[in-house]
């Protein structure tokens, strides 16, 4: 969830400080599916990691 909150901030960022053209848009996009991806894999793991660390059951992301 807040993978995708830093993501919808970069995407705004990106079109209301950098105002791309039509012509590198395509790369933006993939810029913000990129960090989107990112950032969602980096917060998994670190919730996962914290829940290791308090050793509470179903912190391996191998049971989802």
């Amino acid at each position: 969830m807040l993978g995708g909150v830093l993501t919808i901030g970069l995407a705004a960022w990106i079109w209301f400080v950098q105002k791309p053209s039509d012509l590198v848009l395509g790369g933006w996009v993939g810029i913000v599916f990129a960090a989107l991806y990112l950032s969602v894999r980096i917060f998994r793991e670190v919730t996962y990691g914290a829940m290791r660390i308090r050793n509470r059951p179903g912190a391996d992301p191998r049971d989802l």
